[in-house]
C-alpha cells in the first residue's frame, strides 16, 4: 500500500474520473450502466467535490498517476454508501481490498459519528464481492434495480 495514496479529490481530476466512469466494466457494474455525458458528468462532479456530506478520494501511485476513485455518500446520521473504481491495470491486483480499508479508515477518521458504511455492488461482479469481503465488508441483503440483482455489504467502522 506504500506506492498507493489516497487523497481528496479537486477539480483537476474532472477528466480522469469521466473516462474512468464511462470505462465500459465500471458502466457495466454501476447502478446506472448508461454512458455518461460531459456536461452531466462536470456538474455531478463539482457537486460532490463540493458536497460536505460527500468524500471523494483520488487514488494514485507515487508518481501520481491516476489509478481510480473512492466515494462516500453520507445516507443519514449514521449510514454512509461507498464506491470504488479502478483503472483497467489495477484490477485483478488484490489492491482494492487495501484501497478500501484505507479509504473506511480515512473516512472514519473525518466522519466519527458514522457507525456503517454500504456498499451496492452488482451481484454479477464476483471481484468486486471478494474485494468488499476482504475488506471485512458482510453481506447484508439483496435488492434489484434497473433489472439487475446486487447485494448490499455493510461494514462497521
Amino acid at each position: 500500500m506504500q506506492d498507493i495514496i489516497l487523497r481528496k479529490a479537486d477539480i483537476s481530476h474532472i477528466r480522469d474520473v469521466f473516462d474512468l466512469s464511462n470505462d465500459p466494466i465500471v458502466r457495466e457494474n454501476s447502478l446506472n450502466p448508461s454512458f455518461i455525458e460531459w456536461g452531466e458528468h462536470e456538474k455531478w462532479f463539482t457537486s460532490k467535490i463540493q458536497d460536505p456530506e460527500s468524500l471523494f478520494l483520488i487514488v494514485t501511485n507515487q508518481a501520481g498517476t491516476f489509478l481510480g476513485q473512492v466515494r462516500f455518500q453520507a445516507e443519514d446520521l449514521e449510514n454512509a454508501v461507498i464506491s470504488i473504481s479502478l483503472v483497467a491495470a489495477m484490477r485483478g491486483l488484490s489492491f482494492a481490498s487495501l484501497i478500501l480499508e484505507e479509504a473506511c479508515r480515512i473516512y472514519k477518521n473525518e466522519n466519527f459519528r458514522k457507525k456503517y458504511v454500504f456498499a451496492q455492488i452488482n451481484k454479477s461482479n464476483i471481484p468486486s464481492i471478494k474485494s468488499f469481503a476482504k475488506a471485512l465488508f458482510v453481506y447484508d441483503s439483496d435488492f434489484e434495480y434497473n433489472n439487475k440483482m446486487y447485494i448490499l455489504m455493510k461494514k462497521t467502522i
